[in-house]
């Protein structure tokens, strides 16, 4: 192949299924030819540089390019033309290109081989976030018991919420509300420290690894050096007598603001915020750098 020759690409759209081929034309693979993003993305790019959005969305791929491979083209044409495909950047290891010269030759007729270029999965055990692993459990085995009629959630994370809303109605209210629909789950927008509901009308309420965000403007939330109380405070109000709520944060013997991260906060001055409730149980995660605490509360 000649890299200073005409190109012609043929791209795959990953969300259609169609395939195109333009020459001497790189553009259509992440634009829909007319200076636009097409990926929904809105991103603004020139003729000779892939859109930020295209780049994280991967919506098209180079599948073949002057009558060649993508491997061949990788080999022979300029690196940034196909660079979306190198995670980060760099070479890829002697391994890899072996295994996709191999998979290559045996495909079957008509099947595109795409390089995606995934280096640094082969790890002795599944890498995972222990604080979210050990809370979201913990939260869901706690909802499962009491058995509440229905679970308010303010900001936990979209698949603790999904799978609860399986086994029990659940509304989930977040800043940045959650995009999906499932039935037993209504999602809407609000602010945890202005809940649209009614004092003591809630019969359970989670909110994990969420008040040490509020006030930092990290989610596009106002600054508030008292937001972590305030939302400590509005949790309490909205649960009805007898209600449950179920708390985690990251802890520390004293209060510090990694700004604009998160909070590490004791847990005696949380509980301090949380007027009329008493502890009914909880447990302590502990890993490098942190420790969480999963805290379970019943309102007098």
């Amino acid at each position: 192949m000649n890299p200073d020759g005409p190109i012609t690409v043929t791209v795959l759209d990953t969300v259609t299924g169609r395939t195109a081929t333009d020459s001497n034309c790189c553009k259509w693979w992440w634009t829909d030819g007319n200076g636009s993003c097409d990926c929904n993305r809105e991103a603004l790019f020139d003729e000779d540089t892939p859109c930020d959005g295209c780049l994280g969305c991967h919506r098209y791929l180079i599948v073949a390019a002057s009558g060649g491979l993508l491997s061949d083209f990788n080999h022979g044409y300029p690196e940034e033309l196909v660079r979306r495909f190198v995670p980060g950047g760099g070479v890829e290891p002697d391994w890899y290109t072996q295994q996709l010269s191999y998979y290559e030759a045996f495909a079957p007729e008509g099947e595109y081989v795409v390089p995606w270029r995934c280096f640094d999965e082969r790890t002795p055990t599944t890498p995972l976030d222990p604080w979210y692993f050990y809370q979201d459990t913990w939260a869901f085995g706690r909802v499962l018991e009491a058995q509440p009629e229905w679970l308010l959630d303010v900001g936990s994370t979209a698949l603790l919420v999904g799978v609860l809303s399986q086994v029990l109605p659940v509304t989930s209210v977040d800043v940045r509300p959650l995009p999906v629909s499932l039935p037993g789950l209504t999602c809407q927008t609000g602010d945890i420290t202005a809940l649209p509901f009614a004092d003591g009308s809630v019969p359970m309420v989670s909110s994990l690894s969420v008040i040490e965000h509020i006030g930092l403007g990290r989610y596009g939330d106002a600054l508030d050096p008292a937001g972590s109380e305030k939302a400590c405070r509005e949790l309490v109000r909205v649960l009805r007598p007898g209600g449950r709520l179920l708390l985690s944060f990251p802890t520390a013997d004293a209060a510090v603001t990694l700004f604009n991260a998160h909070r590490m906060l004791p847990v005696a001055q949380v509980e301090a915020w949380l007027d009329g409730c008493a502890r009914v149980g909880g447990i302590e995660i502990t890993g490098p750098g942190m420790r969480v605490w999963c805290g379970e509360y019943v309102k007098a």
